[in-house]
């Protein structure tokens, strides 16, 4: 009875700063964004306004990315402006992402290698569906393509993501 209850004890304490974490707000939400190299995308445009609101109403929001072949974050000062060009970027390859619990990484629904690189980061994914008809056209097993293994994959067992946030009703 003694053991069970040291194991209890143990997995709320984290638990308890977890939720601590959350209430102070110190934490990041991450949202992911590729490099339109200039172009642009209705969809990016979305996840910055997203991110500018959350930066606004006194979140910790940053615009994760992966770094073009010089290291450069996305710059997108020439078609949204340079307001949303001064957001927080961190890269998705540097060695100070140092993802916390109660951090939150908000990932668009084409991004699928990017689930599987974070299955296993102790942290809250979340899937931005702005198209659902995207939804499964990147799924399925990272080893094989075979048609079968989309229908064995979903975001909750694969990936350890619950939570979606869709654009449409």
């Amino acid at each position: 009875m003694l053991e069970n209850t040291n194991k209890i004890s143990k997995n709320i304490d984290p638990l308890q700063k977890t939720i601590e974490l959350i209430k102070s707000k110190d934490f990041i939400v991450y949202f992911f964004v590729i490099n339109t190299k200039g172009n642009a995308l209705a969809s990016i445009e979305y996840v910055y306004r997203q991110c500018k609101i959350m930066k606004e109403a006194g979140y910790n929001a940053k615009l994760m990315y992966e770094p073009d072949k010089q290291g450069n974050p996305p710059d997108v000062s020439g078609w949204l402006g340079e307001e949303f060009n001064d957001l927080p970027h961190v890269s998705i390859s540097t060695k100070d992402l140092n993802l916390k619990t109660a951090d939150v990484i908000i990932i668009p629904e084409l991004f699928t290698p990017l689930m599987y690189s974070l299955r296993g980061v102790p942290c809250h994914k979340i899937i931005l569906c702005q198209n659902h008809e995207n939804i499964f056209e990147f799924l399925g097993d990272e080893d094989s393509k075979a048609i079968q293994n989309k229908f064995n994959t979903t975001w909750t067992d694969t990936f350890k993501i619950t939570d979606a946030i869709v654009t449409g009703e």
